[in-house]
């Protein structure tokens, strides 16, 4: 017998057959049901994942500029305890010597 002929009587069999029938049926809404629960998950495990990325990335950037900015302010302390720190004292012949060092050339 050729093997068309030996899958049509098969599949006649199965469609005439009401417990067959069932047995199939059962199969296809318990096939999708999982299908359906399994796409549920992994459409869950991905919001969370994105969520996830989102959060560390802002407290990342949040974390970030606290520290340009903490950096900046110590920078500028620093630099203005130091300008005090080594500052002549005020002599008419030191204002003198910088004025003229800072003048530009005639």
């Amino acid at each position: 017998m050729p093997l068309e002929l030996i899958a049509g009587a098969v599949v006649g069999a199965a469609v005439a057959s009401p417990s067959v029938r069932n047995v199939v049926r059962r199969g296809l809404i318990y096939g999708l049901a999982g299908a359906l629960i399994a796409y549920d998950k992994v459409a869950g495990l991905a919001g969370n994942a994105m969520q996830s990325a989102r959060k560390t990335v802002a407290e990342a950037a949040t974390a970030d500029s606290a520290a340009n900015h903490t950096e900046h302010a110590t920078h500028t302390e620093h630099a203005t305890h130091t300008t005090a720190a080594t500052a002549e004292p005020s002599t008419p012949e030191s204002v003198a010597t910088r004025t003229t060092a800072t003048a530009p050339a005639s």
